[in-house]
């Protein structure tokens, strides 16, 4: 059956193998706009602005609970806040919950605690699934001996959790891109470009390995996530606990609602037969778009600005990368090499057609997603997700050089099947023709031999685009683990310094160039607090040789040892040298000298 209604396709129905995409998409947009309408804005990394006890603080007496302040609404495990004294023992507190009035605030009891200076280490999840973590000192009573924090708040804050469980969470995104590629892909080729491909054992077992790979790798990412926001190591992937603080969250849920639809997917294929192509097609179908709509929704993609907006262009991104990825490899693996020409040229052409269509709404959804997550020049090229994705973009572009190749190769292997097959019109009856091929230039090889070696060089054409392909996968892995450009540009940039004459904490929010708000915060290196008469802080820039420039500061309310400036002004992106001087008394100064760097 395959062979006979495949050869019968006609001309017309490859000139409009576009419409079946267009339907794909349509169906995409009914499903999305459910999650457009509760889409609310978010940043993708929470920012810690306030705590209470403030960080550096003395206070009188002892507190009754530890509080955090974040920019946005996020989710913490129940051990999210520890305290620990100076000796690095931990001690002993309440569950640390979310403020019932405030979803951005989270407190935790804490017992009474005697004088001396307290390390306060916490550690949250954000809108799209990150977690973030930091520490902080206070300090109970005005004189503090023995109480040098310094090396354990360094340690605290340096713990980001286990990296083998960070590097499997990755790796296992990258496997659940590239499945969901393959599986929906190859769905999506059999739609539009090869109905009968499903009826080709062999392409059809790859797709169903290729969505059940993907529902795993999804119930893995669950685990994974469980784990590496609660700072866990690698055997805490069987803590059923961490399973169940995961499926809390959106990246869970979404990830839950991925592993049903792939099993859809996997089972629609599995039972296809010649009389149940539409069923299996729509079942399959259903689950294509709530996978792709689950990966939309799980990362940046209900973050930052314009979340309505971004929705959309990200299901459309991904269905068109699963498009191009997935049809590229069923070509590569199995149409090229093992069909006859007649069948592999019907498909591959139709095939370019909807690729180029797929190209075309991959470069307009990804233009949409670049403005919006990196906002302008200086974000692309100074942050991690500008350059990530600057090499994204530059791999597309050499994959869609490679395109191009394919499709001139598909015309002359096209031109040289027809030569091959062209009949002679025999001047015996009336319009009767042979079916032998037209005579060649004895210089020329035999059309026969141009179509095995075109047929050889398309396949080569379509490997190294499957190749570049697989890195754009690798590069949008990276971009959803990275911070978005437009909100790392707007970060503060915390930072402390360590000296004989104790430590310095600065802190510059935002950290870019022009007008920011600066504040430093001095501790003696005992962990007392200092009575500071004055702080004068100098800024320079080696590299374009500007400075030093003054920045002028004034007391922070009345804490003895906080300043700050509402106008600090770094007129250019780049690494400042920071030069502290806080004066203590008529003739004590404490000098620190740091580098600091703004976009």
């Amino acid at each position: 059956m395959g062979e006979t209604v495949e050869m019968s396709l006609t001309q017309a129905e490859s000139r409009h193998s576009v419409g079946p995409l267009i339907r794909i998409i349509v169906a995409m947009m009914v499903c999305v706009a459910g999650a457009v309408a509760f889409a609310p804005g978010a940043s993708a990394h929470a920012v810690l602005i306030d705590t209470s006890p403030s960080a550096g603080q003395s206070v009188d007496s002892s507190p009754t609970s530890v509080s955090l302040t974040f920019n946005d609404s996020i989710t913490v495990e129940p051990n999210a806040i520890r305290l620990f004294d100076v000796k690095g023992r931990q001690l002993d507190i309440g569950t640390t919950q979310l403020d019932g009035s405030n979803p951005k605030k989270v407190v935790a009891p804490v017992p009474r605690l005697n004088n001396g200076t307290y390390v306060v280490a916490w550690r949250a999840n954000s809108p799209d699934s990150h977690p973030v973590n930091g520490a902080f000192t206070f300090a109970i009573g005005t004189s503090i001996v023995g109480a040098d924090a310094r090396s354990l708040v360094a340690k605290l804050v340096d713990d980001n959790g286990s990296t083998a469980v960070g590097s499997l969470l990755a790796a296992v995104r990258w496997v659940i891109y590239l499945a969901v590629s393959v599986s929906l892909g190859g769905l999506a080729l059999v739609m539009i470009c090869w109905r009968e491909g499903l009826g080709h054992s062999r392409f059809r077992r790859a797709m169903i390995i290729s969505a059940v790979v993907a529902a795993v790798g999804s119930l893995l990412s669950i685990a994974a996530q469980g784990a590496y926001a609660a700072a866990r190591p690698m055997g805490a992937l069987f803590d059923s606990s961490l399973w169940g603080d995961a499926l809390v969250t959106r990246f869970g849920q979404a990830a839950l609602v991925r592993t049903v639809a792939m099993v859809l997917v996997a089972v629609a294929t599995s039972a296809w037969s010649p009389k149940n192509v539409r069923a299996s097609l729509v079942i399959g179908g259903s689950g294509a778009v709530a996978t792709i709509v689950s990966l939309a929704v799980s990362n940046h993609g209900l973050t930052g600005r314009w979340p309505a907006v971004a929705i959309v262009a990200d299901v459309l991104h991904l269905a068109a990368m699963a498009i191009w990825v997935g049809g590229l490899v069923a070509l590569f693996r199995w149409v090229v090499r093992d069909l006859t020409t007649d069948r592999a040229l019907g498909v591959v052409q139709r095939f370019s057609t909807s690729a180029l269509f797929a190209v075309g709404l991959l470069t307009v959804s990804g233009v949409v997603q670049s403005i919006r997550q990196v906002g302008g020049p200086t974000a692309l090229t100074t942050t991690t997700y500008g350059q990530i994705l600057m090499v994204k973009v530059g791999i597309v572009m050499v994959a869609v050089g490679m395109a191009w190749v394919s499709r001139g190769l598909v015309t002359h292997w096209a031109r040289a099947h027809s030569t091959l097959t062209a009949p002679v019109l025999q001047p015996v009856g009336s319009a009767v023709f042979d079916a032998t091929p037209a005579p060649s230039s004895a210089d020329a090889p035999p059309p026969e031999v141009v179509e095995s070696e075109t047929r050889r060089a398309l396949r080569r054409s379509i490997g190294v685009e499957v190749l570049l392909v697989f890195a754009v996968l690798i590069a949008s892995t990276l971009l959803s683990n990275t911070i978005p450009a437009i909100e790392a540009v707007a970060l503060p940039l915390k930072q402390t310094v360590a000296g004989a004459a104790g430590f310095a904490e600065i802190t510059v929010e935002p950290a870019r160039a022009g007008l920011t708000e600066l504040h430093v915060t001095v501790t003696n290196a005992d962990g007392s607090v200092p009575d500071i008469g004055a702080i004068t802080v100098s800024i320079r820039l080696a590299e374009r040789e500007l400075g030093p420039l003054d920045v002028p500061m004034e007391r922070f309310e009345s804490v003895s040892n906080h300043f700050q400036s509402l106008n600090a002004n770094f007129p250019f992106p780049g690494t400042w040298e920071m030069k502290v001087v806080a004066r203590i008394g008529q003739s004590e100064d404490k000098e620190f000298v740091l580098p600091v760097t703004v976009r």
